[in-house]
């Protein structure tokens, strides 16, 4: 695997963690800022930055390239969880659900109706996304 991909995993379980496991000492329903800082530079002031940005995949047959689409599915999964976390009125919501979106629209479509390389597996990511 390359550099990129390789960065792209570390970051994703940067993003869930804190969401899934809470400290005890602060309220389940918040992030703090510190959190937010070293895994979503930039969300505090309304943007994403790049992890914003839904990966681009040039060749639904290479089952290297495809595999973006998992993490676009995941990262559509991770911005979710992390929106459940925060109170109705965080203005990072708004940033989470649409970056979500964004990720889930551009790889659903290739989970049925695609290549085999593709479809074979996403079908996982994409069920951990719709449920």
């Amino acid at each position: 695997m390359g550099p990129r991909i390789l960065r792209a995993k570390r970051t994703r379980w940067e993003i869930q963690l804190p969401a899934r496991f809470p400290r005890p000492t602060r309220p389940a329903a918040t992030l703090s800022a510190v959190e937010v800082h070293a895994s979503l530079p930039g969300l505090a002031n309304g943007h994403l930055s790049s992890l914003s940005e839904s990966a681009i995949v040039s060749d639904l047959t290479d089952g290297q390239i495809v595999q973006l689409h998992g993490l676009n599915l995941y990262r559509a999964y991770a911005y979710q969880q992390l929106t459940r976390t925060l109170p109705d009125t965080d203005p990072r919501g708004p940033v989470l659900r649409d970056a979500a979106r964004r990720h889930a629209e551009a790889s659903l479509p290739p989970v049925c109706g695609g290549d085999y390389v593709a479809e074979h597996w996403l079908a996982c990511s994409a069920v951990l996304l719709l449920t």
